[in-house]
């Protein structure tokens, strides 16, 4: 595609891709270019008939990497183009000795889809591990298994001494149905060595309260492994609250709750498509989220029994912190 008026610019043009994605409505790339003996003054991302001017800024660090440019300066780019599935992604290069079209050719780095991680998480592992063959008293926040594919994961911690599902409603692999946030009305103080929770957190009101109960209900010493979506479409509404990553976490379950933490990590990158696509939505792609956050932390100082600011959440919480669905509702 070029420009009747203007003459096919007698010059090699080179260009260097930088981040990349495409979907049905079309193409977001960012990179750099340069053109042999004269510089770029206009620049186009064509995806089929639709052509988009792209702002150009000077960049002449790539000199130093590739001398050959000689005295014309690089420049760099980005933007989104508009347009169907299936067609050829091209720059228009303009100079003032005429212009170019050129095809993008995506560097061998965007051309293979990374492995999927693992169905397990090594800080998930590592808790297993320890209650098995530690033989502990588990308690699991958030017992029901609500869809085919959920893990019944008392069956990976066969070695517990007892393993305790709990859950705001009764189902066949709940042993106890209380509120998360009264835990200790529910269980005595150092009843378990190891508590854990999995897509249960941000559905908790005040999971501050909970944090706190479970600091009371473990012994000293005891593990806690809590996983939370960082990111993760609405789900299972009106109960829907919270989106944390591993630093959050890391708020919660460590020091000033009394626990040191072990370990925290983020997993399952996600990709997040904005339906706007101007700057800088048209950039949140490139910049995932994650499926999931981990903390492991011990138990290693005991809380005061609640009072003042926690006993008056506590009140004002009341029955709503019952209030979760007993069926998936899914947004809509």
């Amino acid at each position: 595609m070029t420009n009747p008026g203007m003459p096919i610019a007698p010059v090699t043009v080179t260009t260097d891709i930088g981040s990349y994605w495409r979907d049905q409505f079309g193409a977001h790339l960012s990179g750099w270019a340069h053109c042999t003996r004269v510089p770029v003054e206009r620049l186009f991302l064509v995806l089929g008939d639709n052509a988009v001017e792209l702002e150009l800024t000077p960049f002449p660090e790539v000199v130093r990497h590739y001398p050959e440019c000689g005295d014309v300066i690089p420049v760099r780019w980005h933007g989104y183009v508009a347009g169907p599935p299936g067609e050829p992604l091209r720059l228009r290069v303009v100079t003032p000795l005429g212009e170019r079209t050129v095809d993008v050719r995506l560097p061998e780095r965007f051309m293979h889809a990374p492995e999927p991680d693992p169905e397990e998480t090594e800080i998930e592992r590592r808790f297993v591990r320890a209650v098995n063959e530690g033989r502990l008293r588990v308690l699991e926040i958030g017992g029901r298994l609500l869809s085919p594919g959920a893990i019944d994961w008392r069956r990976k911690m066969h070695g517990a001494a007892a393993y305790v599902g709990f859950d705001v409603h009764p189902a066949p692999t709940v042993d106890v149905v209380g509120d998360a946030h009264r835990l200790t009305d529910c269980f005595a103080p150092a009843s378990f060595d190891a508590v854990w929770s999995a897509k249960v957190l941000e559905h908790l009101r005040m999971p501050w309260l909970v944090a706190a109960g479970i600091n009371r209900v473990l012994r000293m010493g005891g593990l806690v492994l809590t996983e939370a979506p960082q990111s993760w479409p609405v789900h299972e509404a009106p109960a829907d609250y919270w989106r944390t990553s591993d630093e959050g976490l890391k708020i919660l379950f460590g020091p000033e709750f009394g626990f040191e933490v072990i370990d925290s990590a983020m997993a399952e990158p996600i990709v997040l498509v904005h339906r706007r696509r101007d700057y800088p939505y048209d950039e949140m792609p490139l910049h995932p989220g994650y499926g999931r956050a981990f903390v492991l932390a011990r138990k290693v100082a005991e809380l005061p029994a609640p009072a003042g600011l926690e006993a008056m959440q506590h009140a004002l919480i009341g029955a709503s912190g019952r209030r979760y669905p007993a069926h998936d509702q899914r947004h809509s």
